[in-house]
């Protein structure tokens, strides 16, 4: 096959996206969809001698050693140690964001008018509650708020799944056929 430029879909765990003539050798007959990009549009990426860091949509950082750094590791969490005053005064990303859906319309459109079955291959705005809630608030104080702090554990799943609801009110009659 003829060699191309691996496409990156999901940056933080180096997932590429699998090339249509791989698909067509390997006959598979059906075609995965994605939405935009959950670490956001505008990637400003900055690098140093021994890393390289970026930040999501969320203001999670995600960072990846270097020189030989296979995967980004999360190095700050915006709502670590948080009340739930602050979880609700945070800047929460925008779910109706058409940027996230743009590409997603176009080329679902296309591949309708194939022979393949199209599976919307996402999770929503968030990358799953609980992952998203660790991710916000740091692995251990989330497990702790899990485990001790009833109303705050409440507040971020309650607020994350909200999100992921008006994504998707939004988005399905967005989409279309």
């Amino acid at each position: 096959l003829e060699k191309k430029k691996t496409e990156i879909f999901d940056l933080a765990q180096g997932m590429a996206r699998v090339d249509d003539d791989m698909l067509e050798y390997l006959k598979v007959d059906t075609r995965g969809v994605l939405t935009g990009n959950y670490f956001g549009w505008n990637l400003e990426m900055e690098e140093t001698d021994s890393y390289e860091q970026f930040n999501d949509i969320w203001g999670v950082s995600w960072r990846r050693p270097k020189p030989h750094g296979l995967y980004y590791d999360m190095v700050y969490s915006p709502l670590e140690g948080a009340t739930i005053e602050e979880v609700k005064k945070y800047t929460w990303p925008n779910p109706k964001d058409e940027h996230r859906l743009v590409d997603l319309k176009r080329e679902s459109s296309e591949l309708a008018k194939t022979d393949c079955l199209v599976v919307l291959g996402t999770v929503g705005l968030t990358a799953g509650l609980l992952q998203t809630f660790q991710f916000l608030m740091g692995y251990e104080d989330a497990f702790c708020s899990l485990a001790g702090d009833k109303k705050l554990s409440h507040a971020m799943v309650e607020k994350l799944a909200n999100l992921d609801m008006e994504f998707w009110e939004w988005a399905i009659p967005y989409l279309g056929e």
